[in-house]
């Protein structure tokens, strides 16, 4: 006589990711989304001004519909793979979620979800290492400001995962040179640009080793 587990519910699912600490979310082999901690997302997601972006508009859809960069998407891509193909029973890295008025160090961990032998999903945890005030930095309040395709704008790329800045602005002494978001307003670096996401060398350098 056999029998079949049945899935948790949603209700269910979010209520035990919830009492997991941090913001954590499920996604399957699909890359999708299937199950999030709706209210330790939401109040993060609020918190960040990420009100476009709570729980029940993620549920379903790509995690790669989230993140912006090719290379980032690339170095996700890698870390999850490796998890669902079995070949670490866990990752992790830190990363920095900034507000303007706020320096948030966290860590993620990326965990297989395993249903007999088989990885059927990830596990995503992401919690709060270190959290600070500081005087506002303008440029981490553009990361969802709309372009303005009409004005040429200097492109200043931030990476996703320390959070250095590398401006186009090579009269500046920025091009090319990644440096603290303090720096490059010592240097004389301009909020009146545009942002784009992408990974620094050093940053790129860690993932990679995470992955041997």
């Amino acid at each position: 006589m056999s029998s079949t587990a049945e899935s948790p519910s949603p209700l269910v699912a979010s209520m035990v990711l919830d009492a997991l600490d941090g913001v954590a979310y499920v996604v399957d082999r699909d890359q999708r989304i299937v199950a999030v901690g709706e209210s330790n997302w939401n109040a993060f997601a609020v918190a960040n001004d990420g009100d476009h972006v709570l729980a029940t508009s993620i549920v379903g859809k790509s995690l790669f519909d989230f993140i912006s960069g090719d290379h980032i998407k690339d170095a996700y891509r890698k870390l999850l793979v490796a998890v669902l193909e079995g070949d670490r029973k866990i990752t992790q890295f830190r990363f920095r979620c900034d507000a303007p008025s706020v320096r948030r160090e966290m860590r993620m961990s990326i965990s297989p979800v395993w249903q007999g032998d088989t990885v059927i999903a990830a596990l995503f945890q992401s919690q709060t290492i270190a959290i600070e005030d500081r005087p506002p930095i303008n440029l981490f309040g553009l990361f969802n400001t709309p372009r303005r395709h009409s004005i040429r704008r200097a492109i200043v790329t931030v990476c996703s995962f320390c959070h250095a800045v590398s401006g186009d602005d090579a009269a500046k002494g920025l091009d090319r040179e990644w440096v603290s978001a303090e720096h490059y307003y010592r240097k004389g670096g301009s909020s009146d640009v545009e942002v784009s996401h992408g990974i620094c060398t050093d940053c790129f350098k860690r993932i990679e080793d995470e992955l041997k």
